[in-house]
């Protein structure tokens, strides 16, 4: 009796899909993979490549009415730990472009934004309207950030 539960229980856990060990089968993580500007509501979801264990947000301030928002699956997370952040003694005089990362290991959990001022919002909701060069300046200053991003 004892030899036929061994027998049984040997041939099932074969099949099942413990998710514990490497070699065996594992579920991969899905995260929401966009890229846009001016809108932060873009939601794509995508099963990651089996190395990829972090969804990320980032968002980047191109020009005062131009905002880059990529979400993306990667292999590390590219947020700098608070504890590692190093103050500098110097003021500023312009401000710094407007810069929004934040990591994540569940399933789409890529969701999260910024908040964003009454001013900012003012600002972001003109550009749309424009065009011309600047699309073309964005599309090249931010290929270089998402190569950054995908080579991670």
């Amino acid at each position: 009796m004892m030899l036929l539960l061994a027998l049984l229980l040997v041939m099932g856990l074969a099949q099942a899909d413990t998710n514990v060990t490497v070699t065996g089968k594992q579920s991969r993580i899905q995260c929401h993979v966009c890229e846009e500007y001016n809108n932060f509501n873009c939601f794509n979801p995508v099963t990651c490549d089996a190395g990829d264990i972090y969804c990320v947000t980032a968002a980047v301030r191109i020009l005062v009415r131009y905002i880059y928002v990529s979400r993306q699956c990667t292999k590390s997370c590219p947020v700098i730990p608070a504890a590692e952040v190093v103050s500098k003694p110097f003021v500023l005089v312009k401000p710094t472009p407007f810069l929004f990362a934040m990591c994540c290991q569940r399933s789409l959990c890529n969701i999260h934004s910024p908040f964003i001022n009454d001013t900012e919002l003012d600002y972001r909701g003109a550009g749309q309207a424009r065009g011309g060069r600047a699309g073309l300046v964005l599309l090249l200053s931010l290929a270089a950030a998402s190569l950054a991003l995908r080579l991670c």
